[in-house]
């Protein structure tokens, strides 16, 4: 007898099956240990533990005899026909105890895990045949795994592991499910779940698609709610950032929703590999080992040791495992530490954070991020950097930062690497080495890598080996220094290199010095390889020393004009320096070239320039060409599309912000001043808007005494900006003194615009005269025939005016001729509110939609809120609570995001309205409160006239009428002491009681 004909049911009560007939097992005892032996198959079980965990405390008399009874029918029932004396197969004696001996796969747990195996490595390729398999798979369980044994202990982590297995194959077969269409039909069983299941986010993602694919989005989104009231009232925690994604994709109407949703793939701005990456093996195991669980990590090392190199090359293996990334920020071109923030926030492309306090900003924008953050080139901002890493370690624990510098950061949890040159030959005569020998070095196979593509004839061979390893010695194993090396075999042989290196290095090396060793062995180096340049090339690599970043070939050639040899190009003399790994060339904006200096070179280049006594001439060659740039786009920025030359200023802004600092310091404000209208719309679509009005108030505190022309050429783009920065009676004094200025020099263009300005400032403050501001500026437009300022002035002008949406009708032709897709959502969103005056919600919600669709296409999410809160306020007219606050919430996330502090006091008021049509009556009234003391820190009005034209201002009176004057006075008095933050998360804590309230409302319907 054997076991091959035994089968063995434990997705339920216990079984036993001999060719299809079960086997009897009647006893409780030996069914118990039938169940443990099973749990253990194929494993000794000694007779200890069987009898432990059998009869635990209360075990028999003669304990060991009474398990060989049972041991003994067991193998009667299992091996009937065995005969006596005969050894048993199934169940086997050992020494000291016993073993169950059976075929995996005959057991139905076992198959059922190789069944979810199965389906899986069909990955998402083949759901139709993944979900067939994980469905046999669930059709295989009768119950509870082990049903009979489930008060017994020995069985409970088992039950535990097969019924997660269960929901997880659920889970995939519905997942599967979705990828095949089948969406109506998950909708009932996935609600089903989710209320067994309340805590399984993953359950809630798929509730939500399918309610969504099922055209439901309002359900989807009261769907999320219900996870998120679930989540914060059990464990007090908000949904994972893959749930608030989905959340936000279906707000959008996300296209991608329409396919499979599959976490998006890792991204990165990781530079492309130009050269082969050779050595550090051993640390990039180590990195490896330790980022996922050392959050902090700084690599410290002489100049040109390799630290960027390195980082970058071990982000590359893990950026794969991390949802969001790895995201490179190089710190060499800032010079100021308050900069470094917003740097990383422009990288990491989490908006403005350029405010009192932009580390919290940073990092609370960062809290649900999971990525890797690179530091490179903290040496000269190490406190800054180090500020900024420790406040993302606080906050955003799926964060680690990997920093790069010349000394370490000294922060809690840092682990700090010190990078070693490569590894050289031993210092023998170098005579002795063959190439079979000298190419096992790191310093070696660099060398002859760099120099097999420097496009001479190198060979390394048992004739040039000696000369490599004296190099290789001679310059420590650095390989920023090897590489310079490398490059001159293109016209001297090794060794040349290694006789003229020799001179080089005891010059500059002799006498002591301070410099440690290997920074005089870099500087040496570099010094050979300027040295071995002509003069027209030393003259151009110094002046590209003035660049911050990278830079293009028309600077280059800007900054090399005004030289004596004229017969020499720059863009000769360029190719001449990459060619000798003097500067870096690579594809970077477009098919656009971009080049760099290394920051060893730069700043060694500098020191040269200042020696020559170019530094100021070159600065202003630099600042006159990017003072150029600005002023060309902001020519082409008068007429949209406006993509095009923002996205050059976001380029070159690195060297544009130098640029306006020298000009500021060393320039009269008259031409200072010709930067400030290009920059403007960089401000203003790039998100950099603090940081944009702080140069815009340092240029009007230079221009006090400026003629009226020039002081104009700052007050318009002022004006402009000023409705963002939160203080409204500053922003209104601004534009008056446009206004002012524009009128006396008879600039029409000006005053149009700075009539729009201020209008934007009285419409926030609720002044009664803000439509004459409009109105002028339309009439200042039409003089000068300018249909787009036109357009522009009569966006917005009070709804409800007979001709409101005619006038907007025509500004929306206007703007879609001219291709100006940001006013064209802007004027849909007004046509929005024309349409909710009008009554019909339905047209309503279609162009607010419609302007959704079209900002997050474009990338204008800054002003997302206005469409939001108002679908927010649609919904809740249409007593639609749920997605009331779901839209609501949303508006908020995104005002938070960018620091607007109106847009968050509007975003309250839409919930606070939807609060109290839940009856939520002290919740709605600590958010008018909390809503309304925002708006008049500010000097904006507590309520607009659109917030009253939708009832707000109704419930607010109800508010107080259903809790009373004085309970009204305290809620609202405990609103309008929250800050800004804390009133933001109350926003979200409430919306989310609200999504529940609505629907345990509708419930009872």
């Amino acid at each position: 007898m054997t076991d091959s004909q035994l089968d063995f049911r434990v997705l339920g009560p216990l079984e036993a099956v001999r060719d299809g007939e079960p086997v009897p097992l009647d006893a409780r005892k030996p069914r118990a240990l039938l169940g443990l032996l099973l749990i253990h198959a194929n494993q000794v079980l000694s007779t200890d533990r069987i009898l432990e965990e059998i009869w635990g405390d209360d075990q028999p008399g003669g304990g060991r005899r009474t398990l060989q009874v049972h041991i003994s029918k067991l193998r009667r029932a299992l091996e009937p026909d065995r005969k006596s004396g005969q050894t048993a197969e199934v169940l086997v004696t050992r020494s000291g105890g016993y073993s169950l001996v059976v075929d995996p796969d005959r057991i139905d747990a076992v198959r059922f895990e190789h069944l979810i195996e199965r389906a899986r490595q069909m990955g998402a390729s083949q759901p139709e045949r993944a979900s067939a398999t994980l469905s046999e798979a669930l059709a295989m369980w009768r119950g509870q795994p082990y049903e009979d044994f489930g008060y017994e202990s020995f069985a409970q982590g088992e039950i535990r592991r097969l019924e997660e297995l269960k929901l997880t194959a659920i889970e995939d077969r519905i997942e599967a499910d979705l990828a095949t269409g089948r969406h109506a039909e998950s909708v009932g069983e996935l609600r089903a779940l989710t209320q067994e299941h309340p805590l399984r986010e993953r359950l809630w993602r798929l509730l939500m698609l399918s309610l969504y694919r099922s055209g439901r989005q309002g359900d989807a989104l009261r769907a999320y709610q219900g996870a998120r009231k679930q989540l914060g009232d059990e464990l007090g925690i908000e949904p994972s950032p893959e749930l608030r994604r989905l959340e936000e994709e279906i707000l959008f109407q996300d296209p991608s929703l329409q396919l499979a949703h599959e976490p998006a793939s890792p991204q990165h701005n990781l530079p492309a590999r130009v050269t082969t990456f050779l050595g550090r093996d051993e640390e990039i195991a180590q990195l490896n080992r330790l980022l996922p669980t050392v959050r902090q990590v700084t690599l410290i090392g002489a100049g040109g040791v390799g630290k960027t190199s390195l980082a970058i090359e071990a982000a590359r293996e893990l950026a794969g495992g991390l949802r969001d990334g790895a995201w490179l920020v190089d710190l060499a071109p800032l010079q100021e530490p308050g900069l470094v923030a917003q740097a990383v926030a422009d990288v990491i492309g989490v908006g403005e954070v350029q405010h009192a306090e932009p580390l919290p900003a940073l990092a609370d924008r960062m809290r649900l991020k999971q990525l890797l953050l690179i530091l490179d080139n903290c040496e000269h901002l190490v406190q800054a950097c180090a500020d900024l890493a420790d406040s993302l370690l606080r906050t955003a624990p799926g964060v680690a930062v990997l920093a790069t510098s010349r000394q370490a950061l000294q922060i809690p949890g840092e682990t700090v690497l010190h990078i070693q040159p490569f590894p050289v030959p031993p210092a023998d005569d170098p005579s002795v080495w063959l190439a079979a020998d000298a190419g096992q070095y790191d310093a070696v196979r660099l060398f002859e890598a760099r120099a097999s593509a420097a496009g001479g004839d190198f060979v390394l061979d048992d004739v040039t080996a000696p000369a490599v390893v004296e190099i290789c010695q001679r310059l420590d194993g650095i390989p920023l220094a090897l590489e310079l090396a490398a490059a001159q075999t293109a016209f001297l042989s090794a060794s040349e290199i290694a006789a003229r290196l020799t001179d080089r290095l005891a010059a500059v090396t002799g006498g002591g010095g301070t410099r440690p060793a290997r920074h005089r062995t870099l500087r040496g180096m570099i010094e050979w390889s300027y040295d071995l340049l002509e003069d027209s090339e030393q003259a151009l690599f110094d002046r590209l020393s003035v660049f911050e970043g990278d830079f293009s070939l028309a600077a280059v050639e800007a900054v090399g004009a005004e030289r004596d040899t004229a017969d020499e190009q720059p863009v000769d003399l360029l190719g001449r320096l990459v060619g000798k790994s003097m500067v870096v060339a690579a594809t970077g904006h477009g098919a656009e070239t971009r080049f760099r200096l290394l920051e060893t070179l730069r700043a060694f280049g500098r020191e040269r320039l200042e020696e020559r006594g170019e530094t100021p001439s070159v600065r202003s060659l630099h600042m006159r060409f990017y003072r150029d740039l600005v002023e060309q786009a902001e020519s082409a920025l008068r007429n949209p599309p406006r993509a095009a030359p923002v996205d050059v200023l976001q380029l070159e802004y690195p060297n544009i912000r130098v640029a306006l600092q020298w000009s500021l310091d060393h320039e009269d404000i008259a031409e200072s001043a010709r930067f400030a209208g290009g920059l403007l719309w960089l401000w203003h679509f790039r998100l950099h808007t603090m940081e944009g009005w702080r140069w815009l108030e340092r240029m009007l505190a230079d221009a006090v005494n400026a003629p009226p022309a020039v002081r104009m050429r700052i007050l318009g783009p002022a004006a402009s900006a000023s409705w963002g920065i939160g203080d409204l009676l500053r922003a209104q004094a601004v534009c008056d003194e446009a206004v002012e200025v524009a009128r006396s020099l008879g600039d029409r263009e000006g005053l149009a615009d700075g009539l729009f300005a201020r209008g934007r400032v009285a419409l926030a403050q609720g002044e009664a005269a803000a439509p004459s501001f409009f109105a002028e500026s339309a009439a200042v437009a039409e003089e000068l025939g300018d249909r787009w300022r036109r357009a522009r002035a009569q966006l917005l002008v009070a709804v409800g005016e007979p001709e409101t949406r005619a006038s907007l009708e025509e500004g929306l032709a206007v703007f879609r001729a001219a291709e100006d897709g940001h006013f064209e959502a802007v004027t849909l969103t007004q046509l929005g509110r024309v349409a909710l005056a009008e009554g019909d919600l339905g047209e309503a919600k279609r162009v607010n939609g419609e302007a959704i669709n079209l900002m997050v296409m474009l990338g204008y999410r800054k002003d997302l809120p206005y469409a939001l809160y108002q679908l927010s306020a649609i919904h809740r007219l249409e007593h639609e609570l749920a997605q009331a606050a779901a839209f609501g919430s949303r508006a908020l996330d995104v005002a938070a995001e960018f620091e607007q502090p109106l847009l968050i006091s509007k975003s309250l008021m839409h919930l606070a309205a939807a609060a109290c049509e839940s009856g939520l009556w002290a919740d709605a009234a600590r958010l008018f409160g909390a809503s309304t003391a925002i708006r008049q820190g500010m000097g904006a009005a507590s309520l607009t006239q659109w917030e009253r034209s939708v009832g707000v201002g109704d419930l607010v009176a109800a508010t107080e009428e259903a809790l009373g004057p004085e309970a009204f006075a305290g809620a609202t008095d405990e609103g309008a002491a929250l800050s800004l933050a804390q009133a933001t998360d109350l926003g979200y804590r409430i919306a989310g009681e609200i999504g529940v309230h609505s629907n345990a409302a509708e419930s009872s319907d």
